[in-house]
């Protein structure tokens, strides 16, 4: 039997380890106090240098994340840069949140959430990212697998093993002749090329000639989504 004392044991967490850590914009400096079975603690705010004192799981779960200056009208934060964007000027509030307009490093001026900046979710006009995606290109052979068309190929295996698409594949005894994505990638790798230098990578997609047959390199191309839409089992019905 399973003594009660047992049961109701746990570990007790160790919140000297939490000195002079930092959450969010938060910066624990010393254990207060302890009240019932709460433990309060002084942080400081790293955006206005304010001292507060709060629970210590509040902290820890980042239900608190600033002394709320960040909702301050007063809080100067004209030409801070994050990452790279600089803020311009400030917007007027969405949805009870401070909005401001930043300008990228490539001379682009979007519009965002204050928090999302402090917060580094909003790094750049989405030049970071194409960036990676050049980046991607330059070394296609060594950084295949974190191309579109290896997400293509995914999909596909998706579309072919999986249950929700049962009644539209397994069904029918339609299969995958390629054995692994290298095949794949060998025998549509130049069709590949050519469709997305002309209709580019978000409007290229897999499509089978004959619907009834498998996916295999005879039956296969690169199409858009209208031409994919256009070939489906229900239009060339009389």
């Amino acid at each position: 039997m399973i003594n009660k004392k047992d049961k109701m044991r746990w570990v007790k967490f160790d919140y000297n380890s939490l000195i002079w850590k930092t959450y969010n914009s938060i910066q624990i400096i010393w254990l207060w106090k302890k009240v019932w079975y709460h433990q309060w603690l002084l942080w400081k705010c790293l955006l206005c240098w304010k001292v507060r004192d709060f629970r210590a799981y509040e902290v820890l779960r980042w239900e608190t994340r600033s002394c709320e200056c960040i909702n301050k009208k007063h809080k100067d934060i004209i030409w801070e840069k994050y990452w790279r964007l600089t803020i311009i000027s400030e917007e007027p509030k969405r949805w009870w949140r401070r909005m401001v307009k930043a300008e990228c490093e490539c001379w682009k001026v979007i519009t965002t959430y204050l928090q999302s900046l402090i917060d580094w979710h909003t790094k750049s006009c989405w030049c970071i990212f194409y960036d990676k995606m050049r980046a991607k290109r330059k070394y296609e052979d060594q950084l295949t697998r974190d191309m579109r068309i290896y997400t293509i190929w995914c999909d596909l295996q998706w579309r072919v093993k999986g249950r929700h698409s049962k009644k539209y594949y397994f069904d029918k005894w339609i299969k995958c002749k390629w054995k692994n994505f290298d095949e794949f990638y060998r025998d549509m790798k130049e069709s590949y090329i050519n469709h997305v230098a002309q209709y580019w990578e978000k409007n290229t997609t897999i499509d089978r000639i004959d619907c009834n047959w498998d996916y295999c390199k005879n039956n296969c191309r690169w199409a858009t989504y209208k031409e994919q839409y256009l070939n489906r089992d229900c239009m060339k019905q009389p």
